[in-house]
Parts: C-alpha cells; sequence; structure tokens
C-alpha cells in the first residue's frame, strides 16, 4: 500500500542535479550536501506546526539536523500520549558512508536501553531500535535511533528488501553520499515513513520512501 503526505513534504530531489550535472562525484555530493539542509529545514518546519529548535550535529562525515524542541504536556482528558507529545526528533541525517570505529550495541545494552527503554513494551512487537545511518555506514547511537517498523529494518517485506538493498549498496561502495529523512505525521518522534537516498557512484539519485506506520509495522511478510 502506498502513503500519501502533503505535498510540501515533498522535495524535488533532481531538480537539485540540474545545476551540477556531469560533474565530478564529489562537487556533485559537496553541492547536494550543501544545499540540502536547507531545504529539509524548511520543509520541516512548514509541515510540523510546532515551535522548534534546530540544530546541526557533525559525528565525523555525518550530520544530524535535528530538532531538540521537546513540549512533554500533561493532560487529565483520556488523550492518547501519540496526540499531545511535541517531542524532540530528527530533521534529517546525511553526509558520506564511513567505516564503523566502534561495535554494533547489542539491542539489549545500556546504550540502547537508554533509548526509550525495552521497545516492545513503548512500541509494540512490530518495532526494532533502527538506525537512520546504519551503524555498518558510520552512523551513531542517540540522535541517529528511531522506532523502525521492524518489516522494514530485517527485510521482511517487499520495501524492506529493498531498504536492505540500499544499505548494501553504501556498503559495497564505501565513501559515497547518502542520506535518511524522517517523515512524520503527529507531533511525536516516530515517523510515519522514512526517505532513504543515495548518490550513485555515476551520479544518479536513488531515492525511496519507506513506510514506518503500525498498521504496516505488524505485517510480517516474506
Amino acid at each position: 500500500m502506498s502513503m500519501s503526505f502533503d505535498h510540501r513534504w515533498v522535495v524535488g530531489y533532481e531538480d537539485f542535479l540540474l545545476d551540477v550535472r556531469g560533474r565530478p562525484y564529489q562537487e556533485v555530493a559537496a553541492y547536494l550536501l550543501q544545499q540540502l539542509p536547507y531545504e529539509w529545514r524548511d520543509n520541516y518546519i512548514a509541515m510540523t506546526r510546532k515551535l522548534s529548535d534546530i540544530s546541526i550535529v557533525t559525528e565525523d562525515r555525518l550530520s544530524y539536523l535535528f530538532d531538540f524542541h521537546d513540549e512533554p504536556q500533561v493532560s487529565d482528558c483520556p488523550i492518547p500520549a501519540e496526540a499531545v507529545l511535541k517531542e524532540a526528533r530528527l530533521v534529517a541525517a546525511y553526509g558520506y558512508v564511513t567505516k564503523p570505529t566502534t561495535s554494533r550495541p547489542a539491542s539489549s545494552s545500556t546504550t540502547m536501553l537508554r533509548f526509550v527503554g525495552r521497545t516492545e513494551q513503548h512500541f509494540g512487537g512490530g518495532f526494532d531500535k533502527g538506525h537512520f545511518i546504519a551503524h555498518t555506514l558510520g552512523g551513531s547511537v542517540n540522535i541517529n535511533l528511531f522506532p523502525q517498523a521492524r518489516h522494514i529494518n530485517r527485510g521482511w517485506s517487499s520495501e524492506g528488501k529493498v531498504y536492505r538493498q540500499m544499505e548494501r549498496y553504501c556498503c559495497d561502495n564505501p565513501s559515497v553520499m547518502l542520506f535518511s529523512r524522517p517523515l512524520y505525521s503527529d507531533y511525536t518522534a516516530r515517523p510515519a515513513a522514512i526517505e532513504f537516498g543515495v548518490l550513485r557512484t555515476d551520479g544518479t539519485l536513488w531515492v525511496q520512501m519507506f513506510t514506518n506506520r503500525p498498521e504496516y509495522a505488524r505485517t510480517k511478510s516474506r
């Protein structure tokens, strides 16, 4: 099933390539990494309708555009938490693939458990602690973590297989430029979808959108 979002979420990535098409890879990548964060920021602000405090956190060759504004709201009314919480959350993660310098933390490790605790207790059995940029591609923990639909993270669905294919491409082509951009449908830090993009070695962009909604996450298909 496809997902539809307000047209303001859409970024015309091919338009950004027009001015640099045919140039050396590093020039194209550098141009995109200079221009796209502004587009993602403006796009996010236009769609979220909440106060924002957006900053860039850089770790090695990856950067995280992050909205640190957090509004935990308390209500005496029986309103679902997702309807009232305004959580700090990622706007976009982007940069170049790098080799990890540390081993991947186990899901039961203290490092991983600091992120909301045990995943299934908070989000249900259809989610994992996912990485916007995989650890194997140089992604960190902390602000790089999010509740990711298990069928995507583990490659169980047709979407998930494409997601893993894109990650394998990045592993096989170290130093390529990549990005991950969450799309939100509420005020929480759990995205409704993830837009994952890679600048291929031939200078073309490979961008895919992956669902991250609970109704899809609970379905395990092979």
